[in-house]
């Protein structure tokens, strides 16, 4: 589990939120304005989930809150 924590110190976004933040207009622009310290905090959101189900509902969650500007992080 400790190489969760790679994946994000490199800010890797995963294929399946990339795809998210792509197909909503203005998500991806939203993410890239974030501090690193902020889009790390998004990203562990998404590694740390252990259930597809709970992923997908992060993502979709995240996607939502960038867009609508309401990142509380």
């Amino acid at each position: 589990s400790w190489s969760q924590y790679d994946d994000v110190e490199a800010l890797i976004v995963p294929a399946d939120l990339e795809g998210a933040l792509q197909g909503t207009p203005g998500a991806a622009a939203a993410y890239e304005a974030l501090s690193v310290s902020a889009r790390k905090q998004l990203l562990w959101q998404v590694y740390s989930a252990k259930r597809p189900q709970t992923r997908a509902a992060r993502i979709e969650r995240l996607v939502t809150d960038l867009v609508a500007g309401e990142t509380d992080v």
